[in-house]
């Protein structure tokens, strides 16, 4: 008698349910969230009553007895690029709670320097040197608005396979946009970095900068590390 085979009536997979997916990435996300003061350029923005105020180009304030710095090779004048007056924060991140303001200087080739003040009080405005009269960027006032932050693309899809979570870029992408988890770029201060290279974990990232000679290069980073020790680092796209 020939032997009867039956086959097993195949299970049918239950497909995937897209919405719980999506929410589970939208709650990852939600958790990243950073406040962040990001900056527009405003034409019209009214100046400090008194002091510095946030500017990019023009002639920033100093420190009494500070002089323009210069760039390390060559002694050409460095191009100062943003000055930030912390009052004028509607987020201030812990790494600034002791400063005043914040000025950037940079050279198209790379060298930054980082000058701070604790104090309005006894700041006045640098003396431009003679290759720097009529500094050749002209002065545009910043505003601030208070948001919440989100990584980039890059970033989110890292942490987010780091917390077991599988997704694809496009996905993420999707989800960001249909849930307004915005990545705010440009000028910053607080957030997530926008990231271009790889960023040294052991430094607390301070502010980013799109514009000067950062707008040829990249990205300008400002960090502070814990023992309070600052540092900047420009990355090209």
């Amino acid at each position: 008698m020939a032997a009867t085979f039956r086959l097993r009536p195949m299970r049918e997979r239950p497909e995937p349910d897209v919405a719980d997916s999506d929410a589970r990435v939208v709650r990852a996300l939600e958790e990243l969230g950073r406040p962040v003061a990001h900056a527009s350029i405003r034409a019209r923005a009214r100046p400090a009553r008194f002091g510095p105020t946030s500017m990019l180009g023009g002639v920033p304030h100093g420190n009494r007895g500070e002089r323009w710095p210069r760039a390390s090779a060559g002694g050409d004048p460095l191009e100062h690029v943003l000055q930030i007056r912390v009052d004028q924060l509607p987020v201030v991140p812990a790494a600034l709670r002791d400063t005043a303001v914040l000025t950037l200087f940079a050279s198209t080739t790379g060298e930054i320097e980082i000058r701070r003040a604790k104090r309005l009080v006894g700041l006045s405005l640098l003396r431009p040197p003679k290759e720097r009269r009529r500094p050749h960027v002209h002065k545009a006032l910043l505003t601030w608005t208070k948001k919440i932050d989100y990584p980039d693309l890059a970033t989110a899809h890292a942490l987010l396979r780091d917390a077991g979570i599988e997704t694809s870029l496009g996905e993420i992408e999707r989800i960001c946009i249909e849930h307004g988890l915005d990545h705010a770029s440009g000028i910053k201060v607080g957030g997530w970095p926008t990231t271009v290279a790889d960023l040294q974990d052991d430094k607390r990232f301070v502010l980013q900068c799109t514009e000067g000679p950062f707008g040829q290069m990249g990205v300008c980073y400002v960090f502070r590390d814990p023992k309070g020790r600052w540092s900047a680092s420009a990355a090209s796209y």
